[in-house]
């Protein structure tokens, strides 16, 4: 590249759309809307599409930061359309050359479109970029979900490079390619992972950073709606399995198949093990796996440049298997809804 485009892409400052949808999220309101409030990129628009919320959160909204969001435009649903399609509205009608899809109930620094904008004028083959979501809060089954978080970001950002995906808790994406791909998707599909891969069939790139860090808060006020939430991943996963057969090793699928304690539950299952032998067979595997990522938590912390406590380690094991249980039992749900030709609701 010739430096004077050099010189003109660095100095190009794209209008950024960040469209944000929710439904009766009124507790949530100081925290993306803050965050944006406080950018020191300043060419953005905010657009707020209301899911049909009765708690008045999008009043609330306006009524704390309706003079601080720049180019604020508020899209309201008379009837709740769900998350992907609410989103797919907002984002259709955005207006900016990058278009940034966010959760409201999100945390993130100041310089958090600085960077975005940065990501795409240093690269012009960039066709989306995510960043690096942490769950937040102190809930035991939180902090497990921080380390599995961290240990994923890691194995797809170094490892499973063919299945990047710009996560739409947060994600950037350039408005001419979604434009191309037909927007974003408003079915079952995750609309995140279907744009990412759409957008690398075109050969364009999309980049996962830990230089962007969000703060993700629970939606699941609780243990049981925790499980409620893995159950829903395993159907979503399901969705994707169906769409890109050819993704057959799709992470979250990977893990299942390398967690070797689910195996010995089979076998136990079989009668093939007795329980005793199950149970120093499985606690060797968990002995294994905790020591492995034990190993892995100093590079994990030097690759994300995120503090990672070891204490974390006994949270994540409970946690992964619970989530596998869970998600699996969802993902085979849905097959045989699918089998059985019955309908398989996925939120």
């Amino acid at each position: 590249m010739k430096m004077e485009s050099i010189k003109s892409a660095l100095t190009w400052e794209p209008l950024v759309s960040v469209v944000i949808n929710f439904y009766n999220e009124r507790d949530n309101v100081d925290m993306a809307p803050a965050c944006l409030c406080e950018q020191t990129y300043k060419n953005f628009e905010v657009i707020l599409v209301d899911d049909s919320s009765t708690d008045g959160t999008a009043e609330e909204i306006i009524r704390r930061y309706g003079g601080k969001l720049p180019r604020l435009r508020v899209i309201r649903i008379d009837k709740p359309l769900g998350l992907r399609p609410a989103r797919r509205k907002g984002v259709m009608v955005a207006k900016g050359d990058i278009i940034v899809t966010l959760d409201l109930h999100t945390l993130f620094d100041k310089d958090f479109l600085k960077k975005v904008v940065h990501f795409f004028q240093e690269d012009s083959t960039l066709g989306a970029v995510g960043p690096l979501v942490l769950p937040y809060g102190e809930r035991w089954f939180i902090k497990g979900d921080k380390l599995t978080a961290l240990f994923l970001f890691v194995l797809i950002k170094k490892i499973l490079k063919g299945y990047k995906y710009a996560p739409g808790t947060a994600a950037a994406y350039r408005r001419d390619l979604l434009e191309r791909i037909g927007f974003l998707s408003n079915g079952e599909l995750m609309e995140d992972i279907d744009a990412s891969w759409k957008i690398s069939s075109l050969g364009f790139n999309v980049k996962i950073s830990e230089d962007l860090i969000v703060y993700h808060k629970s939606p699941y006020g609780s243990f049981a709606g925790w499980l409620l939430r893995k159950l829903n991943e395993g159907k979503r996963l399901f969705i994707v399995f169906l769409n890109y057969p050819q993704k057959v090793v799709y992470p979250q699928l990977l893990i299942r198949l390398l967690f070797l304690p689910s195996l010995a539950i089979v076998l136990l299952l079989l009668g093939e093990l007795t329980i005793p032998v199950f149970t120093i067979l499985a606690g060797l595997i968990l002995l294994s796996y905790g020591l492995a990522i034990m190993t892995l938590i100093r590079k994990i912390s030097k690759i994300t440049k995120y503090e990672v406590k070891p204490s974390w380690l006994f949270f994540h094991i409970i946690n992964l298997i619970l989530q596998i249980l869970m998600s699996s039992f969802g993902f085979y749900l849905c097959m045989l809804a699918k089998i059985f030709r019955l309908k398989c609701k996925v939120d």
